[in-house]
């Protein structure tokens, strides 16, 4: 999918894995923003900017499932990467169909993270 803008929302409820994954993208020249809840990102992220999001699919409120019906809903044309620290078959089949570029697990490897990161920003 490509998209019109670079910036790459990221949305998990571990404050760690939010400032690494931050961290990562902006070393490699990509900005990003930070939320530690669905509620926030859905309140406050452009959801119709182009871009993406990685999206943590377990977070305890509006889990990243809700987002992504939210998302479907707004048609939103967000590339969603979601990520996921228990292997839950159910959730990321659901994820796929949703429409996501990619489902991985915690702790994501980094050269796989990244070049799911630029096809989903259409810069590979």
């Amino acid at each position: 999918m490509s998209t019109k803008s670079g910036l790459v929302y990221i949305v998990d409820d571990d404050l760690a894995v939010l400032d690494s994954l931050k961290v990562l993208l902006e070393s490699i020249g990509i900005s990003a923003a930070t939320f530690d809840c669905g509620n926030k990102f859905l309140a406050q992220a452009d959801l119709n900017s182009g871009g993406a999001l990685v999206l943590d699919i377990n977070m305890p409120g509006t889990s990243g499932l809700n987002v992504l019906d939210r998302l479907a809903e707004l048609k939103s044309n967000l590339a969603v990467i979601v990520i996921s620290g228990r292997s839950e078959a159910s959730a990321q089949a659901y994820a796929t169909r949703m429409g996501a570029v990619a489902v991985l697990e915690k702790p994501v490897q980094v050269e796989l993270f990244v070049g799911c990161v630029r096809k989903a920003l259409g810069t590979t």
